[in-house]
């Protein structure tokens, strides 16, 4: 047909408009949730890689107690502070409550605290040790 369409050769000036003001408002926000998304990633590794210095801690301290009998008298040896890679600090605290309860019975409370140099306190644990527990 004669006379019919012409063939387009680029884009006109009202597409290049539309296209760099999706582009001017789509970029800015995927950016950000990126930014985002590595944030978050980077902040539940840290609270995992806490988590699992805790977890050890408690479970060094819980197999010292299936040890050893007497596990009661030395039991504040593992009281201190720790420092560790990746800006990681754990702190055991070991707390003697002679009577405990209505029983009155003697009780260890035993708190591991995990900080991180960019987050401060991410993971804290507690645990309560008599003699009487198997």
């Amino acid at each position: 047909m004669k006379g019919g369409w012409r063939q387009q050769r680029g884009a006109t000036l009202l597409e290049m408009v539309v296209l760099m003001t999706l582009l001017g408002v789509a970029l800015p926000s995927l950016l950000m949730l990126m930014t985002r998304s590595v944030a978050t990633h980077t902040t539940t590794e840290i609270q995992r890689r806490a988590e699992s210095l805790a977890q050890e801690r408690l479970e060094e301290i819980l197999a010292f107690k299936t040890a050893h009998p007497d596990w009661y008298k030395t039991i504040s040896t593992f009281e201190g502070k720790e420092r560790f890679t990746g800006g990681y600090q754990r702190i055991t605290r070991v707390v003697y409550f002679p009577a405990w309860g209505k029983a009155g019975v003697p009780l260890w409370q035993v708190t591991v605290w995990v900080h991180h140099s960019r987050l401060g306190t991410v993971a804290r644990f507690i645990v309560y040790l008599t003699r009487y527990q198997t």
